[in-house]
């Protein structure tokens, strides 16, 4: 009966991001899209997955 709850309740916990980037990326994702433009300095539209991807490869690199 437990695992039956567990499975039925576990879509409902919150679980924190991992690191720095996962955590920039989920709050990035509240932002609009002219904003995330601005931040990364593209003027073309692209969706809002590729502006942060591209801001996250650029910006917050490990290989620096």
């Amino acid at each position: 009966m437990k695992k039956l709850l567990d499975l039925i309740g576990s879509p409902f916990v919150y679980r924190s991001p991992t690191n720095k980037v996962e955590a920039w990326r989920k709050n990035a994702m509240y932002m609009t899209s002219r904003q995330l433009q601005k931040l990364t300095g593209i003027s073309a539209h692209y969706s809002k997955a590729v502006l942060i991807s591209r801001y996250i490869n650029e910006n917050m690199s490990t290989n620096d």
